[in-house]
């Protein structure tokens, strides 16, 4: 048997006149044909484990070969193309593959690219916050230092004082010993004009006796005069203390605008989703005691979403020390028929600090709430102007106003301090209005004839610059005109009852959310 040889392309086989079609056609087409079915074990084989043609060891002669094997050989030829055909189709297909192989390796490297850029940009971060934190332990340290300074002055002061009650003990005896020495010269004077009766001594020596007395008397007086002296020093160094006491004792108590203690503070501090406000916007009205830029950042960093106000979505505000009422009340119209909570930036702040929020339970914490409203303008506005519980609900949804005729009191508060209408009794109209105007702010709340019948009734009368007192006003004076426009003799009062309803309008504002009376 000869060796078989392996064919790796079509050109391989082109090369070789056994499988070229024309010669195989043309000189062995009989023999092929009385030989066909005779000699097919003498044809060319196909190993199929190696993919690579072989022909038979033992040929009788190429003649014999060609005649019986030409059927065969086509056959075997027809194969030996399909398989180069499908090896060139694999051969692409894995062309096919590497590219999309390099493809994924160029992907795969730019990935690495990325994750090494987002690596090294955390690596800055966490730089920073190791620089923060080290920032923070040297605030620490230098508060523990403040502490020790104050603690050594409280000591001081203490020592000042033991001091200073000692100096007193002394001052004390000289004082008992001054007037000891005041009642021996009465005695002595006593005894030297009993001494005068009864030895009946000389002028001169009477005058002598004087000079001496007058002498102890005015060492007397010096020293009277000097223990003044240190009891006025002491005096003065006693309030010194006791402002320096008052000084010391003051500064201990941080105050709460600090910036950088409030970092301190709130940086393990709750978050908008821990205090019940997750994904919620929330109004900024005003600044103080920080910047409006600066606590935004502060409520960003918790969760927050800082709006403007006048934000109909916006269901929680912040107000400022310094905020303009106009803000606050375009938030309230914004809510009108919801409810809408009011922090300080103080009382937000520490809800954060310390964990928890008594705005989700006011009645529990209506005490604290009122300490942060005590000296807050912004909450006072809100608590003054709005006779409502804390967190503010909304006033045309929550809190429905309802007027109550006067009943069986003779005289309003507005007539009480000398409101009149009409002819006969009836003021000037600018006097009339004063009287409104005044009611209305407050500045008649202080006299005792404001105050009538009895305080249950005067609370229908609301606070002063309120919408319950301005909705009181204005209805016991649409009242008092759908009571009396039938009577002929009225008409003057009643025309000057619709001129101020109508002139009192000018203080409703659209926070009010009530209906004001009409006139038909």
């Amino acid at each position: 048997m000869t060796k078989s040889k392996s064919f790796k392309s079509l050109a391989d086989l082109k090369d070789i006149d056994l499988f070229d079609s024309k010669k195989l056609h043309s000189s062995s087409e009989p023999i092929q044909k009385n030989n066909q079915s005779n000699n097919r074990s003498n044809v060319t084989e196909v190993d199929s484990n190696s993919n690579a043609w072989s022909f038979p060891g033992e040929v009788r002669s190429i003649k014999i070969a060609s005649s019986q094997g030409t059927a065969d050989q086509e056959e075997s030829y027809q194969k030996r193309l399909s398989w180069i055909n499908r090896r060139e189709s694999d051969l692409s297909n894995s062309e096919a593959e590497l590219v999309l192989a390099q493809k994924t390796l160029t992907a795969d490297r730019k990935s690495l690219d990325n994750s090494k850029s987002y690596l090294e940009k955390e690596k800055l971060k966490y730089k920073n916050q190791l620089d923060r934190l080290s920032q923070l332990d040297s605030m620490e340290s230098r508060i523990i230092e403040r502490e020790k300074f104050l603690n050594t002055k409280v000591n001081d002061l203490s020592e000042k004082e033991k001091e200073l009650k000692i100096y007193e003990t002394k001052l004390t005896t000289e004082i008992k010993k001054i007037k000891n020495n005041e009642k021996k010269v009465l005695k002595e004077s006593e005894l030297l004009n009993l001494a005068i009766k009864r030895q009946g001594k000389t002028l001169k020596e009477i005058t002598a006796e004087l000079k001496r007395t007058s002498i102890l008397n005015k060492s007397l007086n010096q020293q009277i005069k000097d223990s003044k002296k240190r009891l006025l020093q002491a005096q003065i160094k006693i309030e010194a203390l006791e402002v320096e006491s008052q000084d010391v004792s003051d500064k201990p108590n941080m105050k709460f605008d600090n910036f950088e203690l409030i970092q301190f503070l709130i940086k393990n501090g709750s978050t908008a989703r821990q205090l019940g406000y997750l994904g919620n916007k929330i109004a900024i009205c005003g600044d103080g005691p920080w910047h409006k830029k600066d606590f935004n950042d502060f409520l960003k960093a918790k969760g927050f979403t800082p709006m403007n106000p006048s934000n109909s979505s916006v269901d929680i505000a912040v107000v400022g020390r310094d905020f303009n009422e106009e803000e606050v009340e375009s938030q309230l119209i914004a809510r009108e028929g919801k409810k809408i909570h009011f922090y300080s930036q103080e009382l937000l702040l520490a809800c954060i600090a310390a964990k928890q929020n008594p705005l989700n339970n006011p009645d529990s914490y209506d005490d604290l709430l009122k300490e942060f409203a005590v000296d807050h303008p912004g909450l006072r506005f809100l608590m003054d102007n709005f006779d409502f519980p804390w967190p503010l609900p909304n006033i045309s949804d929550s809190v429905e106003l309802v007027f109550y005729s006067d009943g069986l009191v003779e005289q309003s508060p507005l007539v009480s301090m000398g409101y009149h209408v009409g002819i006969e009794r009836g003021l000037e109209e600018g006097e009339r209005r004063k009287i409104l105007s005044n009611s209305f702010s407050g500045a008649y709340d202080h006299l005792k004839k404001w105050f009538v019948d009895s305080d249950e009734y005067m609370a229908r009368w609301g606070k002063p610059n309120s919408r319950r007192r301005l909705f009181q006003m204005s209805h016991h004076i649409h009242a008092l005109i759908l009571n009396r426009r039938s009577n002929p003799s009225m008409k003057y009062a009643v025309q000057d009852w619709k001129d101020d309803l109508v002139w009192l309008k000018k203080f409703y504002k659209p926070y009010m959310s009530f209906k004001w009376p009409i006139l038909k």
